[in-house]
């Protein structure tokens, strides 16, 4: 494994989490893309569980007696 491995990257469309070595090894703008990627994720994240609140809601109140 080279250094190349460790430094900021895509995996499809999420980021690769880096490790505290690499962190101090990758430049401002591979850590300014890295932190976009990462803050990208979270909203994803965030809008997956909205949705699936959204859906068990909508189950709850179908089969509330």
């Amino acid at each position: 494994m080279d250094a190349d491995d460790d430094r900021a990257r895509l995996q499809g469309d999420r980021p690769v989490f880096l490790s505290p070595a690499a962190l101090e090894r990758a430049g401002v703008e591979e850590l300014t893309a890295y932190r976009d990627a990462l803050v990208a994720e979270i909203a994803r994240v965030d809008a997956e569980v909205v949705r699936k609140r959204d859906r068990r809601g909508a189950a709850d109140a179908l089969f509330k007696f």
